[in-house]
């Protein structure tokens, strides 16, 4: 029997080999790297497969109805459904139909028969559609009132947090606040001319402000590219404090152990042949294609032509 502190070391030592032969395709896209990244894909798709039955499939459609089986009694199983099914014979055909929608989904997998998962994916997206339409309308219009700022600002207030219309009587003038609305209504009409294709941009104006709008939306690309480049760091900074704080001091020191240091010999030289694959796969140059050799004798049409 392996004791506890053997599966923490072994946990740990896989998660390395598996760590570092997904970071092997900086080096060259390899068949280590796509073993492992099949491997987890595959076992992904197990646990949201399961997942997708303990969360969604049982208890909202399969327990749904065979909960009320238990409550006839019967000599058996079949019996008890069959008197359940007759008793419920709208709930029956219910989720009967349900559960046949829900089973189309997986004609996706089939090139002859994938149209009929567009049937389901059509009234999944058109409910999806609808609610979305509904969950996202509310938090919008607060957005949309927020467009509409005054160009010459005053001081803000409850009612008016960028700044009231300035108009005298005693309202102070805000440069700053003026200037920051007179840029954020600039941002939104040129953007929103840049997406206008019902029309022709043709005209010199409307040219200029979409190009406008063109730049200030690949800023905000840019924007949101920079935060992705600094959440993937944030996982590979996550990767090296594994290996530097959690792996390296305190799974290295067991090779000394004569207990089980043949785990850590063991296991060294499997990712010492995984490296020599690795480096063995990358070291070769992809050559230039060869047409292969035919029999076939019959002129091309510009030859016979010449």
């Amino acid at each position: 029997m392996i004791d506890e502190s053997m599966k923490l070391l072994l946990q740990a030592w896989i998660s390395v080999v598996i760590v570092l032969s997904i970071y092997s395709f900086l080096y060259n896209d390899n068949k280590i790297y796509r073993i492992v990244l099949n491997t987890c894909i595959g076992i992904g798709t197990g646990y949201t497969l399961i997942v997708t039955w303990k969360q969604v499939l049982g208890p909202l459609w399969w327990d749904k109805f065979c909960g009320l089986i238990p409550n006839y009694k019967s000599s058996s199983w079949i019996g008890s459904f069959i008197r359940c099914v007759v008793d419920n014979p709208g709930t029956f055909i219910l989720f009967l139909s349900l559960g046949l929608l829900g089973s189309l989904w997986y004609f996706q997998t089939s090139r002859k028969y994938m149209w009929l998962s567009r049937i389901v994916i059509g009234i999944t997206v058109g409910a999806n559609g609808g609610i979305i339409f509904k969950q996202q309308l509310l938090p919008n219009v607060p957005q949309i009132i927020d467009s509409a700022r005054p160009l010459i600002s005053g001081a803000h207030s409850a009612i008016w947090p960028n700044g009231q219309p300035f108009l005298g009587g005693g309202v102070p003038f805000d440069f700053w606040q003026s200037i920051s609305n007179i840029i954020f209504l600039v941002g939104v009409i040129t953007v929103m001319v840049y997406f206008l294709f019902s029309f022709d941009h043709s005209n010199p104006v409307v040219k200029r402000t979409a190009e406008v709008g063109r730049w200030l939306l690949m800023i905000l690309f840019g924007g949101f590219f920079g935060n992705t480049i600094m959440t993937r760091m944030s996982i590979l900074l996550q990767n090296i404090e594994f290996l530097k704080e959690k792996w390296w001091p305190a799974k290295i020191p067991f090779l000394w152990n004569w207990q089980s240091g043949w785990v850590g010999l063991g296991l060294i030289g499997i990712g010492s042949l995984i490296y020599l694959i690795i480096w063995r796969l990358g070291s070769g140059k992809p050559g230039k294609p060869t047409m292969p050799e035919s029999d076939d004798e019959t002129p091309s049409p510009i030859s016979a032509s010449a």
